[in-house]
């Protein structure tokens, strides 16, 4: 059974599930289930097998949809407002949209009924609209900083399909290269670009062959 890009959870366990029974139990054996440090500062297990990867599918959804659908919390709490229960990624657009907070008691049929959340827009970088390193002459400070960003992007790449393809332990190095890829992001976006924009990063991707 095949998952496609956008598949909802359910079809992606469901998935699992019948490549599970198609494969057979695993001729290693059962495996620990004990659990890791994440950078959430949670306990995630280890995939190793059917149960953990339905383990870290249920994480998954938590995080992003909510504990249940009926909830916009995703069971954490808010690692800047620990005070706070911590919303679920969908919902945290929604209280940006409607610029309101939820607070408890709150369902995604009721929307966000708390404090007002204010948004200056003022303060957003108004980047230039998808920038290319051709945007600017080869000697310009600006295209030197996006080529440099598109080294990390790549850097990231390749470690993330590290990660996925037998070497995990490389996922802890990817998601120190996203902080290093957000802090040039910003760095591109504080440099005026023209026309009263800002540059930007430009994601473009490197061959191997012309990478670091």
């Amino acid at each position: 059974m095949a998952i496609g890009h956008g598949d909802s959870p359910s079809a992606v366990i469901e998935a699992l599930r019948l490549s599970s029974e198609e494969a057979g139990p695993s001729r290693a054996g059962p495996r620990s289930l004990a659990a890791r440090p994440s950078v959430r500062g949670t306990n995630e297990p280890e995939v190793e097998d059917l149960d953990t990867a339905l383990v870290a599918l249920a994480e998954i959804v938590e995080q992003g949809e909510g504990t249940t659908r009926s909830e916009v919390w995703d069971g954490d709490q808010d690692i800047f407002h620990p005070y706070r229960d911590e919303v679920a990624h969908y919902y945290r657009f929604v209280e940006l949209k409607l610029g309101r907070r939820y607070r408890r008691g709150d369902t995604p049929q009721s929307g966000p009924t708390g404090e007002t959340l204010a948004i200056d827009y003022r303060s957003v970088h108004p980047m230039r609209r998808n920038p290319r390193l051709t945007d600017h002459p080869v000697d310009s400070p600006i295209r030197a900083a996006q080529a440099e960003f598109n080294h990390t992007y790549c850097t990231l790449l390749r470690s993330l399909e590290q990660a996925f393809n037998g070497r995990p332990k490389m996922l802890g190095a990817a998601v120190g290269t996203m902080y290093t890829l957000k802090a040039q992001a910003q760095s591109l976006m504080q440099m005026p670009g023209g026309d009263d924009r800002t540059a930007g990063p430009t994601f473009e991707y490197l061959e191997p062959e012309l990478r670091r």
